[in-house]
This record gives structure tokens, C-alpha cells and sequence, in this order.
């Protein structure tokens, strides 16, 4: 019995040939679709990248952190090179990422977190529940955001006597269960102003108004 390697056609769209099957199921292509439509994100013509896409290629960032942007995506789709017939086939630049999250914009993330990041611990998940009560640990920590003017004036850098961090720091807390240590909920701060929080999705009023600009 011989076998072959099925291959895309050369008129294919990238962004209908790659699939992530581990992300949709945690994060069903369906929800993400609605709420595109919901926050009026997606693009006005398809694009090798995709909006759609384009959700799952960020949430992918955060898996490959010592990864640039373009190795990401490379590290995603290594696999496509031997069913495309198409040898010529390019990504796309880390330029175009870039563009392309400006244009995603931050609401669709907002919501995606709260309808996906919920508390998983079931009465039979060990060390989850106490007195009847769910346990949930507050935790705290401090991240890099990128080297960019807006980020370095909002957050600022973490200072120590003459030196200072070499990228701009973000405070940020976190909710977490104790069971699982499933992340529910966020929040950000400067650096240098602990008392002072972003949070990480909007208030329904604000969600709304996002939304709909």
C-alpha cells in the first residue's frame, strides 16, 4: 500500500489551512467568532491572518515567551512547509504582527479571559474546598511589558539606586484557585504605584462602550 502527503493548493488562504487543536478546545472557534462580531473586530477583507487567527497566534505568545514574534508563529505552522505545494510561501513579518494585534485591539482578549478563565476545581479535587468554601489564594508578581514610549511613562521601570530595569515593569495580582491554580481574575499596576491598579477587563459600562466604538 503506497502513500502520499496531501498537499494545500496554491490558492488556499494560510489562515483557513492553519489550525490550532489544543487552543480550540479550551477556546472554541465559535466563542472566539462571536466575540469578534461582538466588539466589531474583525478585519473588512481576510487576510492571510486572520483575525480569527490572530486570537490564538496571542495567546500562543504567552506559551514561547523566549520566542520573538515571528519565531512564534514559524514554531506554529513548522509543520505546514511539507503539505504546501506552494515552496514560495512566506509568513508573515514580524511588522505585519505587530500591525495586525494593533488592529485586534485589547477588548476581544478582555472577554475571552472572563468567559474562559473560571474556576475548574470540582468537590473532589483535592485541597480545593474548605468548610464548604471554594479556596482562592491572592498572588503577586512583576512582568516586562515591551520597550515602548506609551509603556515605559505609564508603568515605568523598576529602580535600584543608579540602574534600572532595561524594559518597562508592570505590578500585577492575581486570583487564583488554590486547587488548581487556575488564574480567574487580574489585575495591573505601575510599577511604582502599588495603591494604583488597571484592571484587566473593563466594568460592563466600559465593555459596552468599548465595544461599540
Amino acid at each position: 500500500m503506497t502513500f502520499s502527503i496531501q498537499q494545500l493548493s496554491d490558492d488556499s488562504k494560510f489562515s483557513q489551512a492553519l489550525r490550532f487543536e489544543v487552543l480550540e478546545r479550551l477556546c472554541p472557534p465559535e466563542l472566539v467568532s462571536e466575540l469578534l462580531t461582538r466588539c466589531h473586530a474583525w478585519g473588512e477583507r481576510e487576510r492571510s491572518l486572520n483575525q480569527l487567527l490572530l486570537v490564538y497566534y496571542v495567546i500562543a505568545l504567552s506559551l514561547f515567551r523566549r520566542l520573538n514574534l515571528a519565531e512564534v508563529l514559524s514554531h506554529l505552522v513548522r509543520g505546514l512547509r511539507w503539505l504546501w505545494s506552494n515552496p514560495c510561501l512566506r509568513l508573515p513579518t514580524a511588522a505585519a504582527l505587530v500591525y495586525r494585534r494593533r488592529q485586534l485591539g485589547t477588548p476581544v482578549m478582555r472577554h475571552l479571559f472572563q468567559r474562559v478563565c473560571q474556576p475548574m476545581a470540582t468537590e473532589q479535587t483535592k485541597g480545593a474546598f474548605r468548610f464548604g468554601l471554594r479556596l482562592m489564594a491572592i498572588d503577586g508578581t512583576l512582568d516586562e511589558v515591551a520597550e515602548t514610549p506609551a509603556n515605559a511613562l505609564y508603568f515605568g521601570r523598576l529602580s535600584s539606586g543608579k540602574n534600572q530595569s532595561p524594559f518597562p515593569q508592570v505590578r500585577c495580582l492575581y486570583l487564583a484557585e488554590v486547587g488548581t491554580h487556575a488564574i480567574v481574575d487580574a489585575v495591573f499596576a505601575p510599577v511604582g504605584s502599588p495603591n494604583s491598579v488597571l484592571p484587566l477587563w473593563c466594568s460592563p459600562a466600559q465593555c459596552r462602550q468599548a465595544c461599540s466604538s
